[in-house]
């Protein structure tokens, strides 16, 4: 998979917290503190404090575009900040804590300001401008909550779903998979990496050698749980990671393996279908 890497801007209160946040993030590459669009050079934090050069305490994004877009961006911002709050975020008050989103491009700007005519009310207070200009905050301001676990942080963490963590592990995701397998509907499910990507919010990033990593651990739990698993019952190409994964197994296992083609109407456990591939060893 490879990387477009892009930027945008963004103030919702104390930027130790928004730092924070945005760093968790699967498919942020770099989170950067900072103040933004004010009228001198190099500010300090007690000028910006100040209010008296209008600085606001900005984080500069930096995301792969191929795995996350912006307008997923901006709906995290939207699930923390007020948007009708006025030079305001959670107890902190003053000009430099006011919200906004600040471009680079017309085409960020068309998308920032259709998502939020789609999302707010006419009367949001979040600036949307061009970026004038950014000042990266002083060292002890970055990555301030990593440094300063207890520190102070009005951005509720607890918001980013599991499987939107950078660091979301194999088997978390899996597991998550079993879940929503065992809650739906049979006729529901096509196949793993269709229910791995409803189940993860569309999470790109991934190819087939991640789903190689997640099937068997979703196999193990599966059997773990004596929940049916009904495979083969859609047509090629829809399952062929699957079938992919299992020539993969029987190849490493000296065991002829079943074509794209091969039983695929009839329902089958995991079980049935390890038992298939074992009686074709040669």
């Amino acid at each position: 998979m490879g990387k477009v890497i892009r930027t945008i801007y963004l103030a919702g209160g104390c930027f130790w917290g928004v730092q924070e946040y945005f760093s968790r993030l699967h498919g942020v590459e770099s989170v950067t503190a900072g103040y933004a669009n004010g009228t001198k050079e190099n500010p300090t934090y007690e000028e910006v404090k100040s209010g008296v050069y209008q600085f606001v305490e900005t984080v500069k994004i930096e995301y792969n575009a191929y795995v996350i877009y912006l307008s997923e961006i901006l709906g995290h911002f939207l699930r923390f900040v007020d948007p009708y709050s006025v030079n305001k975020q959670g107890e902190d008050e003053g000009i430099q804590y006011r919200s906004g989103v600040y471009y680079q491009t017309n085409e960020d700007k068309d998308i920032i300001k259709e998502f939020f005519s789609k999302n707010l009310k006419e009367n949001y207070k979040i600036e949307v401008k061009r970026l004038k200009n950014f000042y990266e905050a002083e060292e002890y301001h970055q990555d301030y909550l990593k440094k300063n676990p207890d520190g102070y942080c009005h951005v509720n963490l607890s918001l980013i779903k599991k499987f939107e963590l950078k660091d979301v592990s194999y088997k978390e995701i899996a597991l998550l998979c079993v879940d929503a397998y065992e809650s739906m509907p049979e006729d529901e499910f096509t196949d793993l990496d269709s229910l791995v990507y409803e189940v993860t919010g569309h999470r790109r990033g991934f190819d087939y050698d991640d789903l190689y990593e997640i099937l068997p651990m979703f196999m193990d739990e599966i059997n773990r749980r004596g929940i049916p698993l009904v495979m083969y019952k859609y047509p090629a190409p829809v399952n062929e990671p699957i079938f992919q994964r299992f020539r993969k197994i029987a190849k490493q296992e000296g065991m002829r393996y079943p074509s794209s083609s091969y039983n695929l109407n009839k329902p089958k456990t995991a079980e049935e279908l390890i038992e298939e591939v074992k009686k074709q060893k040669k």
